[in-house]
Formats: structure tokens, C-alpha cells, sequence
């Protein structure tokens, strides 16, 4: 896969939300009050070949929102790529969602079967003036799946802000995972770095056991 052909523009650089520090802050005060009660295990990764969580959603990207989603673990393995994630919204048309309206999914196991890593982005960013002038500039860079591999225990509480994805002629799926590490300082507006990972999967299971809030409106 060449540069050209990656499957989507690197987005202009962002800044993650400041309630990403209250969703993660929130993520360990469920982990203490639940880690007693789901399979009666504390919360740690949940490996490809578990398939018994109580709601399983297949493929459907699309039926999720991430606009609160905080990645805070990821790994590989020759059976695929696996991702846990905290704060990920239902949507009300997910076909596993319960509530029939948006809600926050308790801790989602996220299993890309058979996913390899393809050619990924670390983004590049601009600094202006407030003339809009530009003062630096640093180009996007290529990363190969192996330098994805070595980034893998980097990518704990970080903004997963978007997956997009593509359905191949030969049924595989190729998806665009937009990462973005959050600010030191919750009110800090320094650029952080921001990645697109790409993933060759043949199937994405969203697996998890129980329901948080819905979203408020």
C-alpha cells in the first residue's frame, strides 16, 4: 500500500477535550466498584478468544459514537489486534443496545480478528501567529506496521476519537483509527501528538457486559 493509497486525509491537528481527564478519572472509579462483580476478575485485557460478553455488536462502526472514547489499552497477537476502550457511546440503533437510546457502553472489548497493521500516519501539525502566519510546520510521517507495533504501549488513556472504515471486494475491512494523546494539563493548548492507524481486519467485535449512563442530552 503506498502513500497515496492510504484510506483517508490526515485530519488538521486537534485538541482533545478537556473532560477526556473525567472520563478517564471515571473509567478507575468503575474499575474499583465493578472489578468484584464482572467474572469476579479485576478489569485486564480481555484476550481475542473470549466470546461470552453479554452484548456483542458486529461490524457496526457506524452505530457507535466516539466522541468521548478514551483507548486505554491495545496490543497484537497473530490472531489480530485487540483495543479496550472506555466512554464509548451506543447509539440508539446499535443493534445491541438495550436502552433505545444513546448510552455509554460499560468496558468495551474491541477484537479486529485476524487484523494486521497496514501503513499508519503520526500527523503533522502547523504553529501560526495570531496573524495566521505560519511559524513551523511538521510534515506527517509514515509509519510501517512495525513501528505501529513498537508505539503499541504508548496508546493507555488516549483520545480515540474516530474509526472509520472500508468493506474491501474481498469482504475484508480496512479501518482508520484517529488517535490523539490528551494535554499534560487539562487546560494546557501545547500540541500533542495525533496518529491514524490503519488495520486490515476480516471481522470487529464490540463486546461488553453492561450498561453506564445514558448520554445526556
Amino acid at each position: 500500500m503506498g502513500a497515496g493509497d492510504f484510506l483517508f486525509r490526515s485530519k488538521q491537528k486537534g485538541i482533545a477535550p478537556p473532560r477526556i481527564y473525567a472520563i478517564i478519572n471515571l473509567r478507575k472509579d468503575v474499575q474499583r466498584k465493578t472489578s468484584s462483580v464482572v467474572n469476579d476478575k479485576p478489569r485486564g485485557f480481555c484476550p481475542l478468544e473470549r466470546t461470552g460478553m453479554k452484548y456483542q455488536s458486529v461490524n457496526e462502526f457506524s452505530h457507535f459514537s466516539f466522541s468521548d472514547c478514551v483507548l486505554t489499552e491495545m496490543s497484537a497477537t497473530p490472531a489480530g489486534v485487540q483495543l479496550t476502550l472506555e466512554a464509548l457511546i451506543v447509539l440508539p440503533e446499535n443493534s445491541q443496545n438495550t436502552n433505545f437510546t444513546a448510552s455509554y457502553a460499560g468496558t468495551v472489548q474491541l477484537r479486529l480478528l485476524g487484523g494486521q497493521f497496514t501503513e499508519s500516519v503520526k500527523e503533522g501539525y502547523q504553529y501560526r501567529d495570531a496573524n495566521d502566519v505560519p511559524l513551523e510546520s511538521v510534515p506527517d510521517t509514515l509509519l510501517s506496521p512495525a513501528e505501529v507495533t513498537a508505539l503499541l504501549p504508548e496508546l493507555r488513556d488516549v483520545y480515540l476519537f474516530q474509526i472509520l472504515s472500508e468493506t474491501k471486494a474481498d469482504g475484508k475491512i480496512l479501518l482508520e483509527l484517529g488517535i490523539e494523546f490528551p494535554q499534560a494539563e487539562e487546560y494546557d493548548t501545547l500540541i500533542t501528538p495525533s496518529y491514524r492507524i490503519g488495520i486490515l481486519c476480516e471481522k470487529a467485535v464490540f463486546g461488553w457486559d453492561y450498561y453506564m449512563n445514558r448520554v445526556e442530552s
